[in-house]
């Protein structure tokens, strides 16, 4: 806060702060029983598909999280270290945010959480942001490092021409990918909900069942307001 803010703030500020937010920010929990190194606890990897997209990794969680699904942890480092560049750089592919307004995917059974922890963090997020294009990052980064079911935020997914039905192969980022309970959680941060998002987290669903073979999947999209979750139609 010094080095950032130019503002030095007294020890009990931050003790009452960590109390008043504890529930709020449930990764706290984590420092409590982990010793971390803010150098080597996110990876990050900026890719090019064709836009910028930080995709990043927090590997305490997903080692953690890796233990009961270690298909979902084989994926993601894997995509670390091979993001696929030539098939999302590729102009002969369909984006999982265009197609999802152009078919008709099953209606799924959306479901209101009300008082959900993640509108409540997102407000917190937002205080973060200095402008309107910065809102998506900041939550994203804020989620990745405060809360403990986060484990990567801008996942990349595809399927295959020959696994997609269509005639091009089909790309997509996930904003957030949780682990809560025993179900993976695709969170979609969605501040003016345009498009049929339903489509959208759906056709992530069935990409990231493919690649990791895991079907126990929740999709949700949210804002500092609302939370929405259903179960997707594969």
């Amino acid at each position: 806060m010094k080095r950032r803010f130019k503002t030095k703030i007294p020890i009990s500020t931050l003790n009452n702060w960590i109390k008043n937010y504890g529930d709020e920010l449930p990764a706290t929990k984590l420092r409590k029983k982990y010793t971390l190194d803010p150098n080597q606890t996110i990876k990050t990897r900026r890719l090019f598909h064709p836009q910028p997209y930080l995709f990043k990794v927090h590997t305490l969680k997903l080692n953690i999280k890796g233990k009961q699904f270690p298909e979902l942890k084989q994926y993601i480092n894997g995509m670390l270290n091979n993001p696929m560049d030539h098939l999302f750089q590729s102009k002969k592919v369909l984006r999982v945010s265009e197609l999802a307004n152009t078919i008709n995917l099953p209606k799924p059974n959306v479901r209101l959480v009300k008082n959900s922890p993640a509108s409540r963090m997102t407000d917190l997020a937002l205080e973060l942001a200095k402008t309107k294009s910065e809102r998506h990052q900041k939550v994203e980064e804020f989620f990745l490092v405060n809360d403990s079911a986060t484990v990567a935020v801008e996942v990349p997914v595809y399927l295959t021409e020959k696994e997609s039905g269509f005639k091009k192969p089909l790309t997509g980022h996930i904003d957030l990918i949780q682990v809560r309970g025993n179900r993976i959680h695709i969170l979609d941060y969605k501040p003016e909900k345009g498009g049929n998002v339903e489509n959208q987290l759906s056709l992530y669903a069935k990409c990231l069942k493919k690649r990791t073979g895991l079907s126990n999947i929740t999709c949700a999209y949210f804002d500092e307001n609302m939370y929405f979750q259903f179960t997707p139609y594969y």
